[in-house]
């Protein structure tokens, strides 16, 4: 269930990627995870695997977290809450990878329209309505009130201020290094 997880947050990563591109340089997630499709039958396999495997879980869905982090069925839609974690490198919010609360508001509108099929938005394109609504967690781990938001200055972590996270060449920080710095269970949160 966590490597099903894993693999969907990899998913939306990589579409908060494309939402976020504009003149800009794309996300290395989207990257690597759109290279690992092409150059690695096995990654591409399950993550085939893991999609049919999401969708069916979907399909028969009661999620109930146990510290309060739910995912919620209202009439027809699950509503499924979501943690953005801000790994920055000391700037201000809205400065640089300290990306502002808006960019990520709108990226999660963009993910929405497109599992919504929206009409006259990204997601107004072939495909169906898949019920599926993204929200900003309510609820830390801890069951305290949050945004959702995760901010966490990632400069101690060696190479990721000059280089960011490795894109499988050159140099840059180890991706298990940045994750460590901000964990929420994902059993409860996407």
């Amino acid at each position: 269930m966590t490597q099903r997880l894993l693999t969907l947050l990899f998913v939306l990563v990589s579409l908060f990627g494309n939402a976020q591109q504009g003149n800009e340089e794309q996300c290395a997630a989207h990257l690597r995870h759109e290279k690992l499709l092409i150059t690695d039958p096995v990654y591409k396999r399950n993550h085939e695997n893991a999609e049919r495997q999401i969708q069916g879980i979907l399909q028969n869905i009661t999620i109930n977290g146990s510290n309060g982090a739910q995912a919620q069925i209202f009439g027809d839609t699950l509503e499924i809450p979501v943690v953005v974690h801000v790994i920055h490198t000391g700037q201000s919010v809205g400065v640089g990878a300290n990306i502002a609360t808006s960019q990520i508001n709108d990226a999660i509108t963009v993910l929405n329209d497109r599992y919504r099929k929206t009409p006259n938005t990204h997601g107004d394109a072939n495909g169906v309505d898949t019920e599926i609504q993204f929200v900003l967690a309510k609820r830390d781990p801890d069951c305290n009130s949050t945004t959702g938001i995760v901010r966490v200055n990632g400069s101690s972590v060696t190479d990721y201020a000059d280089e960011g996270i490795t894109a499988g060449q050159g140099s840059g920080a180890v991706e298990l290094d940045v994750k460590a710095l901000s964990r929420w269970p994902a059993t409860d949160y996407l």
